[in-house]
């Protein structure tokens, strides 16, 4: 291979890069994204402290590609952090405006993919030139518009706004990658191509670190004979995305959980577990492979699955089996783990083995569809319509599930339901039970800290939704609670002043008034972006659209589109609804 020397986006030039229709599309989720931003973050941060820090390059790593005859790139390995580079660009551009040079038209390209390439090119032409107009293709790449939306929030909640521009500005210039080019030959051959592809992703995988935990809790055990058990339980519960009983088993055996696993450990060779654990040659870590699954299979939320990812079901098997109330990193995780005591190996699986249980039974189940969230929970098995309470304890965990951390809440609810009389209960008990738990987890704050310019915690926007939704015959006619009915709630993470904090086109307002809660909405970020400093009433246009779409995004900006129809969004209108709205808050505690 011939080495390219290092670029980063300010000193690439005419460089332009094709992604091949063999690569799969872009899968960068969460926890990818979060991970890149963070350690960014924590550079930047480490050279605004330190002269000597100040120009070295931060690398993102390597990418392989060969030339074609017209001088295009072709990307074989390192799409999915070149088209994250690319969404970084278009993010970065509003606080730093020589990313434009880097996120031009031709500079990514899609082989084949025209919807693809339609839909970067038009996330280009909004966000980076600016042409509102630009009308948005029919066909939207869901996880493409996830990831802007990430690095867009990424910047507003972890940056004061006078540390932005300096931040996109570090970026532009110390990201750094090489790109090594293959032999020539490859170009026109696309089965070298194709098999050189199979190649990179079939070796060199290393261990996750629960694999890692995997191996070292299986050699501290004390008790050979439960090994292989342990095995059994962990391969079994590591798959969040598929429950570990059917709805008709969890029926037949809620009441007696407890037992049934004391039955696991009282007989592991009912079990078919021995052979399993020869398999795997003991506990040596160079005989266990690595998954040849798709990568972080264990940690997206995407399709059916858990509202947790398996990771962090160990940390909250950690902590009660620790008895803490500490939010563990699951970047640390080995860490963690690094010292668990040996006589509480056991104890450990026998409850990683019920939380799992209880969690597929208890808890919200998450679908990604057509980029939108669907929650299924089912107590009963019946094919009976949810009762209304069932669909306020979906609703509740949503809530909980896009607001807040779900360490927090789930410790003390899956605690709760280790008594297996707790299990009995029906939806109207296990609500009641869950606002309880959040009501000691979220203290309201006094309204003139409700600010934005104070720093609001989101989850307040979140919980108000909850109860519009719940109250909704309180708030809404019969005809809007069509509307409201199927209200679902999404990770918006963006604060929307109604009347903006440019106030050129629009009446003068006190600071302290645009700022205050009655004022704000949380939205997403590709809304908010959309809304700009545009006048009032061409943001209740965009609502109205909303609903038509049956679409809402906030049940809060909803009933201010609604109290404003007929004098507008005045101060009066404002201060009204300020008062109402914390009025319902804190009635939720009573």
């Amino acid at each position: 291979m011939r080495k390219i020397n290092p670029i980063t986006p300010s000193t690439i030039v005419s460089q332009r890069f094709i992604i091949p229709l063999y690569q799969r599309l872009f899968e960068w989720e969460d926890e990818q994204l979060s991970v890149l931003l963070n350690d960014l973050k924590e550079r930047f941060f480490i050279t605004r402290r330190s002269i000597n820090e100040r120009n070295k390059a931060y690398y993102i790593g390597m990418l392989t590609g060969c030339t074609d005859d017209s001088g295009i790139i072709n990307l074989v390995d390192g799409q999915q952090r070149f088209t994250t580079m690319m969404l970084l660009g278009i993010a970065m551009n509003y606080y730093y405006e020589d990313w434009k040079y880097f996120v031009t038209q031709d500079r990514l390209t899609f082989k084949a993919r025209d919807d693809d390439k339609k839909y970067l090119q038009y996330l280009i032409d909004f966000h980076v030139k600016k042409e509102k107009d630009n009308t948005m293709p029919t066909k939207i790449n869901l996880k493409m518009q996830h990831g802007l939306d990430f690095i867009l929030n990424f910047l507003t909640e972890k940056f004061k706004e006078d540390e932005r521009e300096e931040f996109c500005k570090y970026v532009y210039n110390n990201l750094t990658f090489f790109v090594s080019e293959l032999p020539g030959n490859y170009s026109k051959s696309p089965k070298k191509l194709n098999k050189y592809f199979e190649t990179m992703n079939s070796a060199g995988k290393s261990l996750e670190q629960h694999e890692k935990i995997k191996v070292d809790l299986l050699k501290n055990c004390i008790d050979n004979d439960l090994k292989g058990m342990f095995t059994y339980i962990w391969n079994s519960v590591e798959r969040m995305d598929v429950k570990l009983l059917s709805d008709e088993q969890y029926s037949a055996e809620l009441g007696c959980l407890d037992n049934e696993i004391e039955n696991i450990f009282e007989n592991p060779d009912t079990f078919e577990v021995k052979k399993c654990f020869e398999d795997n040659h003991g506990i040596e870590i160079e005989y266990i492979m690595p998954s040849t699954d798709k990568p972080n299979i264990y940690g997206n939320k995407k399709e059916i699955g858990s509202v947790i990812d398996f990771q962090e079901l160990l940390l909250l098997t950690y902590n009660i089996i620790t008895n803490s109330n500490i939010i563990l990193d699951k970047h640390k995780l080995a860490e963690t783990f690094r010292n668990f005591p040996i006589e509480k190996i056991p104890q450990f699986y026998r409850k990683l083995y019920l939380l799992r249980l209880l969690l597929d039974r208890y808890v919200i189940r998450v679908e990604k569809k057509d980029g939108k969230n669907i929650y299924r929970l089912r107590l009963s098995d019946n094919d009976k319509p949810l009762s209304e309470d069932e669909k306020r304890l979906i609703q509740y965990q949503s809530m909980l599930y896009v607001s807040s951390s779900n360490q927090q809440w789930l410790k003390s609810y899956l605690e709760w339901l280790m008594n297996s009389e707790n299990r009995k209960s029906d939806a109207t008990v296990l609500l009641n039970k869950l606002k309880e738990i959040d009501n000691n987890i979220h203290k309201l704050p006094p309204l003139d800290e409700m600010a934005y310019n104070k720093g609001i915690d989101r989850y307040w926007f979140w919980r108000l939704d909850y109860y519009l939704w719940e109250k909704r015959e309180l708030y809404f006619t019969i005809e809007e609670q069509k509307v409201v009915n199927d209200y679902v709630f999404r990770m918006n993470r963006s604060i929307e002043h109604l009347h903006p904090q440019n106030q050129s086109e629009n009446t003068e307002w006190e600071n302290i008034d645009i700022n205050s809660f009655g004022n704000l909405a949380m939205i997403s970020s590709s809304f908010n972006s959309t809304q700009s400093n545009d006048y009032v009433g061409v943001k209740f246009a965009r609502v109205e659209k909303q609903v038509n779409n049956n679409d809402l995004e906030s049940l809060k900006m909803y009933l201010m589109y609604l109290q404003s129809k007929k004098e507008g969004w005045t101060l009066y209108k404002k201060n009204n609804h300020q008062i109402e709205m914390y009025k319902l808050l804190e009635d939720s505690y009573k």
